[in-house]
């Protein structure tokens, strides 16, 4: 089932999966995240077409624009919120629900993002909402695990996709340079690198792996984002 709440974009994957593999069922559907009553509705169509939910992947999210704090609404505050964090938590409770019944449990994955762990150039709503997203995973898990049932998350750094896209493109425009950030060395990754991870995540590889955030960011949140040269002491030490 491909979700989203541009439906026309839904179908489209689903049509590209139809396509690419053949005898494969494949589904579009519209849903709003942050609406708990569309959240349902997408486990209950799951379970009417399949029988059972094996993987649930809590992808969507918003980014909007950078600003100063004195300028941050309560309403984007709350938007992010909305989507980034009561998104996932719907997406993880009501596919428990449904996975709960089921013998082999099920996988729930949620995105979050290294803007939870440091500083970024992303709205303050957005680092706040990723970051409640680790502690969900976390919390939420400890309250399956006994009924088989893993709740794990990824959390990329930069991604070229079109959201991430616009980060770069202001930044840019602005004629800002992010400190200790260095594209050269900490490039963007390509989508299917996170996917990958979550691909992970999903499969009975990772059946041990639970309640924890896979870091997923080339190492940018791990470097200080230059290289060390040596200099000319001023120290007669």
């Amino acid at each position: 089932m491909c979700v989203d709440i541009d439906e026309d974009a839904a179908r489209d994957v689903a049509s590209e999966i139809r396509e690419a593999y053949e005898g494969c069922d494949a589904v579009g559907v519209r849903a709003d995240v942050s609406s708990e009553s569309d959240s349902k509705r997408v486990v209950d169509i799951c379970e009417r077409r399949y029988g059972q939910l094996d993987v649930y992947f809590a992808n969507a999210g918003i980014l909007g624009k950078q600003k100063d704090l004195e300028d941050a609404t309560l309403s984007d505050f709350r938007r992010h919120l909305d989507v980034n964090l009561i998104g996932p938590f719907l997406a993880i409770k009501h596919a428990s629900k449904l996975m709960s019944k089921q013998e082999d449990g099920g996988s729930i994955i949620c995105t979050a993002s290294i803007a939870a762990i440091r500083a970024d150039v992303t709205p303050l709503g957005y680092s706040c909402s990723k970051a409640g997203v680790v502690a969900l995973v976390r919390s939420a898990q400890d309250m399956l695990v006994t009924k088989n049932i893993r709740v794990n998350a990824v959390m990329p750094g930069g991604v070229m996709t079109a959201m991430s896209g616009e980060v770069a493109q202001r930044v840019a425009k602005d004629g800002l340079r992010v400190v200790g950030y260095d594209m050269n060395r900490f490039p963007p990754a390509d989508p299917s690198e996170i996917a990958s991870v979550a691909l992970f995540l999903a499969s009975p590889d990772s059946s041990f792996v639970k309640g924890q955030t896979i870091v997923a960011d080339g190492g940018m949140s791990n470097s200080m984002g230059f290289t060390l040269r040596k200099v000319k002491s001023r120290s007669k030490l």
